[in-house]
């Protein structure tokens, strides 16, 4: 049996319908894979009758969400509405997956601002903190994948100032032994893995903080004595050239950006038929009880309803989704 995927629509006002009509586009991905679609049929109809993208539908099932704009679409821009039903799509997908009606969740992108303005930004930050809390899941961590280039992150979507307060010797132990764990499901038998320090240099033996020494490591110890293949703190600009050389099969970022900016200096390219920057790789959310993978770039109100958006990365999810729910 094919594995049933359930595609989220994510923000309507965004590229992610017209992200998700193209990838439906492309023969591997339909052969390969059944379709659910969460969010306004009204908004991938539109879209499929502009650009006579009629067939991406074929054989899709929907489940409606609350209307984006009752009127004419506006395209990039952040709206209640648009918001509320990115929020529901996600709600129903989730539960979809519980219930093992579908395999797997793949999400299109959402606009934070309005996430909170449809409601759904007043109890969570984002995607990653609302999965966790439909799921019940008290411990998950936010994996970027691209190639053989895999980032993990300890802390996310919180300010720089609240990072080493939100540090703790269990926290990063659960977020390295989740990391082993996804490694493992990715085929990877004995995963090595590198761990950040939060400090420039890894605190260079307390000179330059002394986090790495009295947080970090005695996570790294504790992952060694329970038989976890992993080194660290390590300098962070020297983490990720080791793992994209295939020294280790993942990096343990502290923060967000710490572990966003490298994954996407590799994965983000220039197409070079159409000039426009191409996104690559995919977030996966480890930990959960469900597969959920996601794109790993924004709305791009800027790109939105233009017919210019590139599904790649979006097609890069769906592929990880299918490969994760056969293993």
């Amino acid at each position: 049996m094919k594995p049933i995927i359930g595609l989220t629509m994510g923000d309507p006002a965004g590229v992610g319908p017209e992200i998700i009509l193209r990838a439906l586009r492309m023969g591997h991905v339909r052969r390969e894979a059944r379709f659910v679609l969460f969010g306004n049929r009204s908004v991938f109809d539109r879209l499929a009758d502009r650009y006579g993208w009629r067939k991406s539908l074929d054989g899709c099932v929907f489940v409606e969400t609350s209307p984006w704009m009752k009127k004419a679409p506006r395209w990039g821009e952040a709206t209640a509405s648009g918001g509320k039903s990115a929020g529901e799509a996600l709600k129903r997908a989730v539960e979809w997956a519980l219930q093992r009606r579908i395999d797997a969740v793949v999400t299109a992108p959402i606009n934070k601002d309005a996430f909170k303005k449809g409601g759904w930004g007043r109890l969570y930050p984002g995607h990653t903190e609302m999965l966790a809390a439909l799921t019940r899941t008290r411990q998950n961590a936010l994996m970027m994948v691209y190639e053989h280039m895999r980032a993990v992150h300890v802390t996310s979507h919180i300010p720089l100032r609240l990072v080493t307060q939100q540090l703790s010797s269990d926290r990063i132990y659960k977020t390295i032994f989740l990391t082993d764990r996804a490694l493992r499901a990715l085929g990877i038998s004995h995963p090595e893995i590198a761990v950040c320090g939060v400090n420039p240099h890894a605190g260079d033996n307390g000179v330059l903080g002394n986090e790495d020494r009295r947080i970090i490591a005695p996570a790294v110890r504790r992952a060694q004595k329970n038989g976890m293949r992993v080194e660290g703190p390590l300098s962070a600009d020297a983490v990720w050239p080791l793992v994209w050389a295939k020294h280790f099969d993942a990096g343990v970022a502290m923060y967000h950006d710490q572990g966003q900016i490298p994954m996407k200096l590799l994965a983000f390219k220039k197409n070079a038929r159409t000039a426009e920057i191409e996104p690559r790789g995919v977030n996966v959310t480890v930990g959960l009880p469900i597969v959920r993978t996601s794109v790993a770039h924004g709305t791009a109100y800027l790109l939105a309803g233009k017919k210019r958006a590139s599904p790649a990365s979006l097609i890069d999810a769906i592929d990880l989704a299918m490969k994760l729910v056969r293993r």
